[in-house]
This record gives C-alpha cells, structure tokens and sequence, in this order.
C-alpha cells in the first residue's frame, strides 16, 4: 500500500509541474483582444499602417495589404470554404504596429477553432492576388456578393479604386 501511496503522490507532483509549466503562457483560444497587453505574444503578427495610392492603409508587418469585407457584421467573419482560400483571415494573436490604435485592435474566434484578427469591427483579410508588399489587386472588388476594402487607420474602410481617391477639386461657386 506504501508504494501505491508514493506512485500517486509522484504522479501528482508531476501533473503539478506540468500544470504550473503550462499556466499563463499562452493565451486561450477565444479569448478576446490580443494586442495591449504590454507584452507581444510568441508567434503575434504586427498590424501597422502602409502609405500607397490608396492612401494610408493597414497591412501586415511585411507589407501585405489587409481587407475587409462588407459581408462580415458584428466583428464575426462569414467568410469560410471558397471565400476563405481566395481571402485568406488573417490568424491572430496580432500587435498594433505604427500607427495603428491598439484600442482598435482585437480578435474573434472563427467556427474552424482559430482567432481571426479584427480591426474596429472588421475581420481582416488577405487577398491570395497580392503577391508583394504594396498590392492591393482586391481593392474594390465584389466577390462572394460583397465588396473588399482595405482598412484605415480609424478602423473604417477605404472605399473607392486608387484613381478616383485623389483630393476632390475645390468647389467653384457650384459649378
């Protein structure tokens, strides 16, 4: 009975250890904003604003262009299966890089059990067309029966195609 006694009391001690190791490592699956914590969890991707023919938009660390889709309400993305592999999400936990407001900054959980990134109200996305920091081939477009924009700083879209985003001309008397 001795050395039944000193086995669960070794196994105990070990599920201990292994408990205390795993504790507060990691964020949970789910759990809600990722980024201003004061720490830039393993394997975060940095969020931060790209300066282009569209204006200042949010990207990723490497300089791809991050969307919206007008689909999505409530910070909750809709889009999965065909939508999901020509706009891939993108998967947190994230960072808010320059000028980008951590505040904004949060996540979601998706129905596949990995956090999408959500800025403002809106999941973010990739665009399988843009191959290289700066394209933003999916600007504008309709697929899956809702409009893609890239994201300003201010978490709202930026909506329009990179020629008709010049300053408008000033008024002249109504003309």
């Amino acid at each position: 009975m001795g050395a039944g006694r000193r086995m669960r009391g070794g196994l105990a001690a070990v599920a201990l250890l292994v408990l205390t190791a795993c504790s507060g490592s990691t964020p949970a699956s789910g759990s809600g904003r990722s980024a201003g914590s004061g720490s830039t969890p393993a394997g975060a991707v940095t969020v931060m604003l790209t300066s282009g023919p569209l204006g200042q938009y949010l990207s990723d660390g490497s300089g791809r262009a991050l969307y919206m889709w007008a689909a999505d309400t409530d910070g909750r993305s809709t889009c999965y299966e065909a939508c999901a592999t020509a706009w891939p999400p993108l998967i947190g936990p994230a960072t808010a890089g320059t000028g980008v407001d951590p505040a904004l900054l949060t996540s979601a959980p998706r129905t596949d059990g990995t956090t999408q990134v959500v800025y403002g109200e809106y999941p973010l996305y990739y665009f399988v067309k843009d191959t290289a920091p700066g394209d933003t081939l999916g600007q504008g477009s309709n697929e899956f029966n809702a409009k893609w924009w890239v994201v300003g700083a201010d978490g709202e879209p930026i909506a329009g195609e990179a020629s008709s985003l010049s300053p408008a001309p000033p008024n002249m008397g109504g003309y």
